[in-house]
């Protein structure tokens, strides 16, 4: 059931490109794990959606995934990312992209469970239930 859900909402087990040289794509992965469901991120925003219900299938079966999103904030992007593994710990990731620099944070989620981030505006993006 998982396969047929996770194929109608346009999930991938492989990355490929630009996607897997991005330290926040590296660090994702090893969170969650050797085949794990590429659930997207939003450089197609048509699919934010399909990505989304990906993140979410995936988490309700219990199936390692991990998810981007790009969120542009004026003078910088911040690149936050989702990551579940096997045993059910799911992480926020996130990296900030300045001219000045940037910094990179991971925070272990209190819940297993996702819901829209009402602070973020510009995208369709998902957060940790705390």
């Amino acid at each position: 059931m998982l396969g047929t859900s996770l194929l109608l909402c346009g999930c991938s087990r492989f990355l490929s490109g630009v996607h897997e040289s991005s330290a926040i794509r590296v660090r994702m992965r090893g969170l969650a794990g050797p085949g794990a469901i590429y659930c997207g991120d939003n450089l197609l925003p048509n699919l934010i959606p399909k990505n989304n219900a990906c993140a979410i299938g995936a988490m309700t079966e219990h199936a390692p995934f991990y998810i981007v999103w790009n969120i542009p904030t004026g003078s910088s992007t911040i690149t936050r990312g989702i990551a579940m593994n096997r045993t059910g710990e799911m992480f926020m990731l996130s990296e900030t992209h300045e001219p000045s620099g940037g910094h990179f944070t991971t925070t272990l989620c209190p819940a297993q469970s996702l819901v829209p981030d009402s602070t973020i505006t510009t995208t369709s993006v998902l957060t940790c239930k705390p």
